[in-house]
């Protein structure tokens, strides 16, 4: 686009004021920078680029000029959509795929509806235009319908164990530790007793149940009770209160304590379960089985599935009132999946589930138990008058009351302690390193690691302590503090003085050694254990040693491949590092920890980072096209300090 120009003149003179403001913070030579050159001739005729290469205050002027509808055409990575007030009248996608740091793959649903949302503005289009480019392949139908249509990508859990986090964690143990024994000790033998009692009378509630239904199925008029479509709930060592269906009676064999064959009542049942029980890998040992009354569903419907099998009559704790209508042959003779999938499908039209996980445990008995049939007989109603009993002092128990200690207990699944052998294992590490001592006590290592929070917190801590910046003045200081906080690629080896040579090696050596530490105790992914920042990475060494002893940022950009948006993003980041050093050797902080006083005689030098030229990109262009822009930004505030 050499000759499009989209702008009038009007347009052209409100732009030119824009820019002018924005960047009257730069000196003449930063003014002058290549990109900040082609931006000015972009913009002017109405087009512009917005990525992450960018000097955040270009990316600023853009996103102020679009927002006035100054640009006509942006060229635009994803992020841009991200922006809540930035609408457009057209969006253009260059092609379905993106690469996600690892390699390239569809876009998402969520993704595709982020970025086309932005078609349409509120008050000035009736419709938004949505274009995909196809190039030279035309996208599969099925793609492009689950791209458009599909389901928004499901929130998942970020969260990971770092090595700052295992310190502070302890630390706070400690302290909780140290707050409980203050607290007055208080006498616990009344709930304790509760605890006792409710166990016992849980226990026996579930063994009069279990007679009460054996005599019933044993009953000629009693067994029609469990006819075919039954809804009954399961609990055994394999279904643990599992919704279920009776299809019919089966004939079972079973040995006795004395060795003699048992025949026992069974029924088939369809049971609708989750996967990891009809997977049998939550199945646990009979006798471990926990009395737990009244049964309880804790299965979603959404996570259900099916499952075809012979239960005795002793895995049935409940009958409930519902029945199905099921062919019960095509299920239990013929193995029909169609009759099970439409099983499945009327118990959670049911919504069954729903409304037991939502009653409160007093009232499910008399909400879905089916009442049992009045026979005549003496054993049978002395196996129901102390079920009664029974169910009075279990009412009568305060410690039942409290359902959301059972549902804390439920929360604390195998699926939530999964990361506890990685927390394991990162404590051998901290250990093996004197970050903390066998009993877990917090050492000096890691005091100080809970106080980075911008760096590799491991290497970093082992830096200060072993007093290696002190050997090198504070322009290499800095230079070799950007290996931390740098997380770019560069083909091009980095020119390094003697000197910043020999401190890259020894960075090199301890981060070596940390990660065979890391290796050694089972701790694999070594980047994501080390606050996902990997090793450090030495590629911004020379250019930064360059900036500090006070080369011009436009010669930088001559002799770096490095785009100027990640330069100052970097050196924004190593400010904050180089903060962080500071406070944990000469501030106060380093002084109440003992650090070593050959440290305190050299400060890292904040005014060789905090050049000009990251004020505008901290302070903001929004702030400076004010009409009465600030004369100091907030990096020359911090080199004051």
């Amino acid at each position: 686009m050499p000759n499009t120009d989209l702008c009038s003149a009007k347009e052209k003179s409100e732009i030119h004021i824009v820019i002018e403001r924005s960047l009257t913070r730069l000196n003449g030579t930063d003014k002058k920078l290549p990109q900040i050159i082609r931006m000015r001739d972009l913009l002017a005729r109405g087009i512009a680029v917005h990525h992450g290469g960018l000097l955040p205050i270009v990316k600023e002027v853009v996103e102020i000029l679009f927002a006035r509808g100054l640009v006509k055409i942006l060229f635009a990575t994803e992020t841009f959509a991200m922006g809540v007030n930035m609408p457009a009248r057209c969006v253009v996608f260059s092609g379905t795929q993106k690469h996600d740091g690892r390699s390239f793959r569809e876009l998402l649903s969520g993704e595709y509806t982020q970025m086309s949302g932005r078609a349409g503005r509120r008050g000035l289009d009736s419709t938004g235009v949505v274009i995909i480019i196809c190039g030279n392949e035309v996208p599969d139908t099925v793609g492009l319908h689950k791209m458009i249509l599909g389901p928004s990508t499901k929130l998942q859990s970020q969260f990971r164990l770092t090595y700052k986090l295992l310190p502070d964690q302890q630390k706070k143990i400690l302290e909780g530790e140290r707050e409980l024994l203050a607290l007055p000790v208080q006498e616990t033998t009344d709930a304790i007793e509760n605890i006792r009692r409710y166990h016992e009378v849980s226990s026996r509630l579930v063994e009069l149940n279990s007679q009460l239904l054996e005599f019933v199925v044993s009953h000629p008029s009693g067994s029609r009770a469990l006819c075919a479509g039954r809804l009954v709930i399961l609990n055994d060592n394999h279904f643990r209160h599992s919704l279920a269906a009776i299809l019919k009676p089966a004939q079972s064999l079973r040995a006795n304590s004395d060795g003699r064959l048992d025949h026992t009542r069974s029924f088939f049942v369809l049971a609708f379960v989750p996967p990891g029980i009809r997977s049998k890998t939550s199945d646990i040992a009979a006798d471990e089985v926990p009395p737990e009354w009244p049964p309880i569903i804790k299965s979603a419907a959404s996570d259900l599935t099916y499952e075809l099998a012979v239960v005795p009559i002793t895995s049935i704790s409940m009958m409930t009132k519902h029945t199905l209508s099921l062919n019960v042959n095509e299920i239990a003779d013929q193995h029909r999946k169609s009759q099970m999938v439409e099983a499945l499908e009327k118990v959670v039209s049911l919504r069954l589930l729903d409304q037991l996980a939502s009653t409160p445990r007093k009232q499910l008995l008399p909400h879905f138990e089916l009442e049992h049939p009045k026979l005549r007989s003496m054993e049978f109603q002395d196996l129901f008058y102390r079920r009664g009993q029974d169910l009075a002092l279990w009412e009568s128990l305060s410690y039942i009351e409290n359902d959301e200690q059972f549902q804390k207990l439920a929360s604390l699944s195998e699926q939530n302690l999964e990361l506890l052998p990685d927390y394991e294992n990162r404590l051998k590490v901290l250990k093996e390193l004197k970050f903390i001592d066998n009993r877990a006590t917090v050492l000096l290592k890691g005091r100080v690691a809970c106080e980075i929070n911008s760096s590799h917190e491991l290497i970093l801590t082992e830096v200060i302590l072993d007093n290696i910046l002190a050997e090198f003045d504070p322009a290499e200081t800095v230079a070799l503090l950007s290996s931390f906080v740098f997380q770019g690629k560069t083909e091009s080896e980095p020119c390094l003085t003697p000197n910043l040579q020999r401190g890259c090696e020894r960075l090199a050596k301890i981060a070596d050694r940390i990660e065979a530490v890391s290796l050694r105790n089972k701790v694999a992914d070594y980047d994501q254990a080390n606050s996902g920042k990997g090793r450090p990475n030495f590629g911004m060494v020379e250019l930064v040693w360059q900036w500090a002893q006070g080369m011009p940022f436009s010669e930088l950009m001559e002799m770096s491949e490095i785009q100027e948006g990640v330069i100052v993003r970097t050196m924004t980041r190593l400010d904050e590092s180089c903060r962080e050093v500071t406070n944990l050797t000469i501030g106060p902080r380093g002084k109440k920890r003992g650090c070593n006083q050959h440290a305190a005689e050299k400060e890292v030098d904040h005014k060789q980072v905090a050049k000009n030229l990251l004020s505008p990109s901290i302070g903001g262009a929004r702030a400076l096209s004010r009409s009465d822009p600030p004369k100091e930004g907030l990096m020359p505030y911090l080199a004051k300090e």
